[in-house]
């Protein structure tokens, strides 16, 4: 007849962790098979290769979070569609006479009604001199992506639509 010794505390404990690792890896195998998580990670990888994102850790990050993939896929700069719609909609909302660029006129009513009452004219001129890289005394679409993409490069989604949101007073018309 076989001898059951008892468990010291030691084992009993890792009996217990055993079973809740099982449990807890069961839960997750059911979850990633209910949730086609390997097909979708398959599909990140796939398009990950083939886009070559400028940012890719931002690009995955974007895969998994939006519905919409195609709003992951970054420009030459590492502009996500996402993002860029966002930069589009703001740059709508200073450009006030639709010429398709903003003017120093546009940009210093705009701050003056959305944005820091703190900078002076000169700051504010410095800073239309960061985006205006053509030296044309105008600000294009691109200027602006440019100018936002390296500025908010490192900035999660979540702070990147509150900036936005910010820019102009939480109104998007």
């Amino acid at each position: 007849m076989a001898t059951t010794l008892p468990l010291s505390d030691a084992d009993a404990a890792s009996t217990v962790f055993y079973d809740m690792d099982a449990s807890i890896k069961d839960s997750n195998m059911e979850y990633l098979s209910s949730h086609n998580i390997q097909e979708k990670i398959a599909n990140m990888y796939e398009r990950l290769v083939v886009t070559k994102p400028l940012l890719p850790i931002q690009y995955m990050v974007d895969f998994l979070s939006f519905e919409d993939k195609e709003q992951a896929l970054q420009d030459e700069y590492g502009l996500s569609e996402w993002r860029q719609g966002w930069l589009n909609r703001v740059f709508e909302k200073i450009d006030v006479d639709n010429s398709g660029q903003i003017d120093f006129k546009e940009i210093a009513d705009f701050t003056s009604k959305y944005g820091s009452t703190a900078m002076n004219e000169e700051q504010l001129k410095e800073i239309f001199k960061d985006f205006d890289t053509s030296g044309d005394n105008f600000i294009n679409p691109h200027e602006f992506k440019v100018f936002f993409a390296r500025a908010l490069r490192n900035v999660s989604n979540a702070d990147f639509e509150k900036s936005m949101k910010d820019l102009i007073g939480g109104k998007l018309a």
